[in-house]
């Protein structure tokens, strides 16, 4: 679905964000301006890497130390391929809160398997208005190829056991095969292995070739 250029064209004059290749023909075929598209449309295949997107009302879920690069943000519409890394090339600081619904103009990539929207500046990102976090999604049963559909997303997993610690880096792996980084919180002292954790919540990111849950805050860990 695509967005007229005029609509386009005035939301990023509006906000200020580059218009630097958004209008490019070589970049864009049919030559009108970013994708309007939505974060599980980028998620499940149908947008093009490198493509100059457009998504409207994300909710942010999470910003990583004071949100000057990194944010998570999802969409209220669906439970799978519905979360998304934003990453800022520049180091002006935001404005935006959790809670926050935004309409966001970027380029779709693919940067060591994790999918994310590349943004010039926060001028690129307009507030919209606000909502409640989207459900937190149950992967307790689900099988390690089954963990790519909820990248992105709020997650949460319930009876797991710590089965190792690497305590040089903060993290720490469940018997579900998946990490718990510190990306934006880490418990100290670490758990131990054998530790149970009753209930952990947090975004499911994936990093190093490996996926972690990133816990926001010491209540997302429940021992």
């Amino acid at each position: 679905m695509k967005r007229s250029i005029v609509s386009v064209v005035l939301i990023v004059l509006l906000s200020g964000c580059s218009l630097l290749g958004l209008l490019d023909p070589e970049r864009d075929p049919e030559n009108d301006g970013p994708l309007l598209t939505t974060i599980n449309d980028i998620r499940n295949g149908s947008v093009d890497v490198e493509s100059e997107i457009t998504i409207e009302d994300a909710v942010i879920t999470s910003l990583v130390g004071n949100g000057v690069r990194y944010f998570f943000v999802q969409d209220m519409l669906n439970s799978e391929n519905a979360g998304i890394l934003v990453f800022k090339n520049s180091a002006d600081s935001l404005s935006l809160a959790v809670g926050d619904k935004v309409t966001i103009t970027g380029v779709y990539k693919e940067y060591n398997d994790q999918s994310e929207i590349v943004i010039d500046s926060v001028n690129c990102i307009t507030q919209t208005g606000t909502s409640a976090l989207p459900e937190v999604q149950d992967i307790s049963s689900c099988a390690v190829n089954e963990y790519e559909q909820y990248e992105g997303m709020l997650v949460e997993m319930y009876s797991v056991e710590v089965t190792s610690v690497d305590s040089n880096n903060k993290v720490f792996e469940l018997n579900s095969k998946i990490l718990v980084d510190d990306m934006m919180y880490s418990p100290t002292p670490l758990p131990t292995v054998g530790t149970q954790i009753n209930q952990i919540v947090g975004i499911l990111h994936y990093a190093y070739g490996a996926y972690r849950i990133e816990p926001r805050k010491a209540a997302d860990i429940i021992m």
